[in-house]
């Protein structure tokens, strides 16, 4: 049976980690914090209080970690593999029962790990969360900031680019966006959900290019959106045309991003 591209993979790879899994510790403040001073240095296991899965960080936060990740030696290899790359999802994939691999869970959305930064942010944030849509002949993933409002509501930061247009394309029609959420994939699944490619290419026909091999997906319960075999929390949602606050949030600039 097909394991997929698994999170704790990522983590052994890491020559220095730093776990403590015996002390529960704050998702506001505490955790962000030794995140913080471990960036550059060590890949971090913790424990939260409110969150049921544990929290992982500093996987990828340098670019020596990045290419052992990958398997590159140079990033100008990742480059030449994103820019020759024109697979179609049927050969970047397998698919496998999505039945064989994952179960459904009733757990709230403010009990998976979301993390408070610092005093002045919107609320309690998934910083590395992808998004998964259907596009009109393929899908779009892409890397999005959550801001938790409920157990069963957030609010997700869009800007104008490939899944604010299927999200433009269903209100013209006076729907809501299917969406797929994932938390907890692989390093290599949030690089290629980072990467833009053409709309209606599918960033995760990008990753058979890292493996070397197709991607193991299941098909998401709901939406029916490939999701990689690995991916710890599938999340099947809509975006509403509702608009809330969301953030003050601090950028890679330090700044706070309104």
């Amino acid at each position: 049976m097909a394991t997929g591209l698994r999170l704790e993979d990522a983590y052994m790879l890491t020559e220095e980690k730093y776990e403590d899994l015996s002390t529960p510790r704050e998702e506001a403040f505490e955790i962000p914090l030794k995140i913080k001073k471990e960036q550059g240095k060590r890949a971090i296991l913790l424990k939260g209080k409110k969150s049921a899965p544990l929290i992982v960080s500093n996987l990828f936060e340098t670019r020596d970690k990045l290419l052992r990740i990958l398997g590159l030696k140079k990033v100008e290899e990742l480059y030449e593999l994103v820019t020759k790359s024109t697979m179609k999802e049927d050969e970047a994939f397998s698919y496998e029962p999505l039945e064989d691999h994952y179960r459904r869970i009733d757990i709230g959305l403010d009990a998976l790990g979301a993390l408070k930064f610092y005093e002045k942010d919107g609320g309690f944030y998934y910083t590395s969360s992808i998004i998964v849509a259907k596009t009109p002949s393929s899908h779009n993933a892409s890397i999005h900031r959550i801001m938790v409002i409920d157990s069963k509501r957030a609010v997700a930061r869009i800007v104008p680019r490939h899944l604010y247009r299927v999200y433009e394309d269903r209100l013209n029609k006076g729907e809501n966006t299917p969406l797929t959420i994932l938390l907890g994939a692989h390093p290599i699944v949030e690089i290629a959900s980072s990467i833009s490619p053409p709309f209606d290419q599918y960033e995760f026909t990008l990753i058979p290019h890292f493996i070397g091999s197709k991607v193991p997906v299941v098909m998401s319960p709901v939406n029916q959106n490939p999701v990689p075999l690995g991916t710890y929390f599938i999340i099947e949602a809509e975006m509403t045309p509702e608009f809330v606050d969301e953030g003050p949030f601090v950028d890679i600039m330090g700044t706070y991003d309104r």
